[in-house]
């Protein structure tokens, strides 16, 4: 049996949960999470989201497993930021895992059987029913992801991408897709609605001097993150910040004609003085864009 030592936000989570599934799957293991409201200052999305993996967590007393079980679990650790093949182990010896393991390397195998777990497909029409306003209109849709909030004061360890990146990312889009005009959802968080305003005036101050057409909507910070993270996933192209959110919003997106685009700069200099050099190339699927400031 397998489970994980959950941590982080929803995106990290997604890591740490399609990992512990993928390998089961390869395996031949059973998987069990610990059930729990909330990670330290997170929340969990077993009521939302993720609720058809509920029967998959200790809350379904059929599993016969505690979080108290889990705890005591062998810990399997992730030995550095960059993928490693995690070993092969026998079914009968449970354990647990232990790290953020942020590449689709680790799932990508079996990525379309945990979509099917979790009826990704009929969440995003879901959303695409609720949210029908977004997506009403005939312009090529692309998702714009401004990540600033706690950054704003960790900026040595998670830089804030400025104007410039995403000004350059709309631009490669444009020139590799035959599209000529676009609505752009972007998405902040509610106390960065000003500092995200100012970024958005310089792109229509720019783009208003092309022949591009850009509508630039703001999708409601008020809506669940879940939601937003699967508005993301049903837009057309992505522009994601350095963030494992709309990592997840642009790797949910099925559209075999995407255009994924990701900032050069992931982490600051600090994170790797203090933390270890993290190597992010196995972060990004080989068609992703990254683009430079």
């Amino acid at each position: 049996m397998i489970s994980v030592n959950l941590m982080g936000g929803l995106g990290n989570q997604l890591f740490q949960i399609f990992t512990t599934i993928a390998y089961a799957i390869k395996y031949k293991h059973k998987f069990v999470f610990p059930y729990s409201d909330k990670l330290a200052q997170r929340v969990t999305y077993w009521n939302n989201f993720m609720l058809s993996l509920k029967l998959f967590t200790t809350a379904n007393l059929n599993n016969r497993v505690t979080n108290a079980d889990i705890q005591n679990m062998e810990n399997i650790g992730e030995k550095e930021f960059r993928y490693n093949e995690l070993p092969a182990s026998d079914p009968s010896t449970p354990f647990k895992l232990n790290g953020y393991f942020q590449s689709y390397k680790y799932f990508e195998n079996e990525v379309e059987q945990i979509y099917s777990l979790l009826r990704l497909d009929k969440q995003k029409q879901q959303i695409m029913e609720e949210y029908s306003d977004l997506f009403s209109l005939d312009r090529t849709k692309i998702s714009m992801h401004f990540r600033l909030g706690d950054y704003k004061q960790l900026q040595h360890y998670h830089p804030i991408m400025p104007p410039q990146y995403y000004q350059n990312a709309l631009t490669t889009i444009f020139e590799q897709s035959s599209i000529k005009d676009a609505s752009v959802l972007y998405f902040c968080e509610e106390e960065d609605n000003n500092i995200v305003t100012q970024f958005i005036n310089v792109l229509k101050m720019h783009f208003d001097t092309t022949s591009y057409k850009i509508e630039f909507v703001k999708v409601d910070d008020k809506i669940a993150d879940w939601k937003q993270m699967l508005i993301m996933g049903c837009c057309y192209h992505n522009i994601i910040a350095n963030s494992s959110f709309s990592w997840w919003g642009a790797y949910m997106n099925s559209n075999v004609d995407k255009i994924v685009c990701y900032p050069a700069l992931w982490f600051g200099q600090t994170m790797h003085e203090h933390h270890g050099f993290k190597d992010t190339q196995d972060l990004f699927p080989e068609k992703w864009i990254k683009i430079h400031v």
